[in-house]
């Protein structure tokens, strides 16, 4: 792909231009925006950064990796119903997030949920992870990802009355 790369440009600040060399990866970044993992050209991987997608003009790059992408997020095949024992190493494989994910986790075991917030016009939990890190991350996220930390939060946070003696 390197061969093919676009003399696809950024500008930044210093008005220096920086040619993409391949697009490596994709992740929504803050307020819901694409953001794509860029190698730059005459550069090493490491030194690759994360940029918006309306600051880039890499167009065909974009496209062509969009196709790739689309590929390998696909299932390739029909899942079957799972047994008592799968059922039970699903529930253990809960506690550790995908190391390939958009939010960056890269294996970080969840320890406690602390809060819920809105941030951004939608709710966020604060999530503190195992390495003493603490996140913000979407509600639907974490309800994905841990489910059963999930029901322990709002169950804490349930307060239930008696009723009054009169009511019965």
């Amino acid at each position: 792909m390197a061969s093919r790369a676009k003399k696809a440009k950024l500008e930044d600040d210093t008005n220096d231009l920086f040619t993409v060399e391949k697009v490596l990866d994709k992740r929504m970044g803050k307020a819901g925006r694409e953001e794509y993992l860029i190698q730059w050209q005459g550069f090493p991987e490491s030194e690759s950064s994360w940029e918006p997608k309306e600051n880039l003009q890499c167009v065909q790059l974009l496209a062509d990796f969009e196709k790739e992408y689309a590929k390998r997020e696909k299932p390739t095949t029909r899942r079957r119903p799972k047994t008592p024992e799968q059922d039970q190493s699903a529930a253990s494989a809960e506690e550790e997030p995908n190391t390939n994910d958009a939010f960056g986790l890269n294996g970080k075991q969840l320890k406690c949920l602390v809060g819920l917030t809105r941030a951004s016009g939608e709710l966020h939990f604060l999530c503190k992870f195992s390495d003493d890190t603490a996140r913000l991350l979407p509600t639907k996220e974490v309800n994905l990802r841990y489910p059963q930390q999930v029901i322990k939060y709002y169950e804490s946070k349930l307060t239930l009355q008696e009723p009054l003696n009169d009511e019965l």
